[in-house]
């Protein structure tokens, strides 16, 4: 609530306070914005006094060694609003766009005697609070760094030992390859030999039945010369038996005849015997 009413004597109602953080800060030694925004979270943790003086502070458009003494005024009547502010006293208005008198015109004495105090001083605690922040910019971004640093390590340590653990697997992973080509090659081997048995098995096979093959050709060979010289002999013997059946046929023929010419004569001679 302070700071809203910090923001609005000093920004005017329609303006963002965000806006003006958007700038950069005016230190002696220049930072920039985002590491101030990182430093206006701090605010919270300062007095509403404090907050203010910062907030006026890095609300300037130059460095304090660059004010006119119109600008160190407005300074100097924007502290003033910060302690009359934090006292519950009245504050009076001045942006950018009003003049010096404007600023000033509703101030009582006490009030302007206050007023030409702080004028006095503006410039040294605008050096003071610049400072002030960039101490505490440093700080953080020395913080910052450490934390970054820090990470990097652990970041760096992990990647070792990621790399280890990679190495430590690829290691592993080649020597299992290697026992398991070792093992492939073994098993290549002993199916080399087994198929070098066989092929002189089969050649061996090959062999046998070649001899038996030509031992059955010689056999069959034998056997038709001797089917053929038992076929030859059977032949002549049959001739010869039909030989000899035509030759039994005619002497039995002529038996026969000889026969029946006996009887003839035995007849006769019986006929003429029964004639006498």
């Amino acid at each position: 609530l302070v700071l809203d009413s910090i923001k609005g004597w000093l920004f005017g109602p329609d303006t963002d306070i965000d806006k003006s953080f958007s700038k950069n800060v005016k230190f002696e030694v220049v930072s920039t914005d985002k590491k101030f925004l990182k430093f206006a979270s701090e605010l919270n943790e300062m007095s509403p006094l404090d907050s203010c003086y910062h907030i006026v502070v890095f609300s300037l458009k130059k460095r304090c060694g660059e004010l006119t003494e119109e600008e160190l005024n407005k300074l100097a009547v924007q502290l003033l609003n910060c302690q009359s502010q934090a006292e519950g006293r009245p504050v009076f208005k001045c942006t950018t766009d009003m003049t010096l008198a404007d600023c000033t015109r509703e101030m009582d004495g006490p009030t302007w005697n206050a007023y030409q105090i702080v004028g006095n001083r503006a410039r040294a605690m605008c050096y003071a609070t610049q400072q002030e922040q960039f101490r505490r910019m440093t700080e953080m971004t020395v913080s910052n760094l450490v934390t970054a640093a820090t990470d990097q390590l652990d970041s760096m340590e992990s990647i070792k030992n990621n790399q280890e653990a990679l190495h430590n697997m690829a290691t592993d992973t080649i020597r299992k390859l290697y026992e398991s080509q070792q093992e492939m090659l073994g098993h290549h081997q002993q199916l080399q030999i087994t198929q070098e048995g066989v092929m002189t098995q089969i050649t061996d096979n090959m062999a046998s039945l070649k001899t038996e093959k030509a031992l059955i050709a010689a056999g069959n060979k034998e056997l038709a010369d001797q089917t053929h010289n038992i076929k030859n002999k059977l032949e002549e013997a049959m001739t010869t038996l039909q030989s000899q059946n035509q030759e039994q046929k005619t002497n039995h023929e002529i038996i026969i005849q000889d026969l029946m010419n006996i009887q003839t004569k035995a007849q006769d001679t019986i006929d003429k015997l029964g004639k006498i």
